[in-house]
C-alpha cells in the first residue's frame, strides 16, 4: 500500500518484505492494487479525505509485499507472507492471485 496515502497512513500497523530482494521494502506499492483494495477495505473514518472503507473504525492494516514487480510471485515468498500474517495474529488476509497448480507448501500455508 502507499504509505503516504492519507486514508491509509494512520492505519499502517506494520509491513513485511518477504520477497528475494529485501532492498525494495515493503512500504513501495508495486502497481497501486494494494493501495485500492486497502482503501475499499480500511480508508480512515470521518477524516475529511476521500472515501470511508467498509470497516471504518479500528482497523489495523499489516502490509506483505510477496512480489517484485506486482506481476509475478515466489511461491516462498507468498507462503512467507501467509505464515507470517498468521503468526501475527491478522484477522483477514487479502490477496488477489491465481495459480493453474496445485502447491502443497502454498495450500499448506
Amino acid at each position: 500500500a502507499d504509505f503516504n496515502n492519507p486514508d491509509l497512513k494512520n492505519l499502517i500497523a506494520a509491513g513485511f518484505n518477504t520477497t528475494d530482494t529485501p532492498s525494495m521494502g515493503f512500504d513501495k506499492d508495486s502497481g497501486y492494487h494494494g493501495t485500492h483494495v486497502a482503501g475499499l477495505v480500511a480508508a480512515e473514518y470521518r477524516n475529511g479525505f476521500g472515501v470511508r472503507g467498509a470497516y471504518g473504525k479500528h482497523v489495523e492494516l499489516y502490509i506483505y509485499r510477496a512480489t517484485n514487480n506486482g506481476e509475478t510471485f515466489g511461491i516462498a515468498a507468498l507462503v512467507n507472507a501467509i505464515n507470517s500474517a498468521v503468526q501475527n495474529n491478522v484477522d483477514i488476509i487479502n490477496m488477489s492471485l491465481s495459480t493453474s497448480d496445485d502447491i502443497p507448501s502454498l495450500r499448506q500455508a
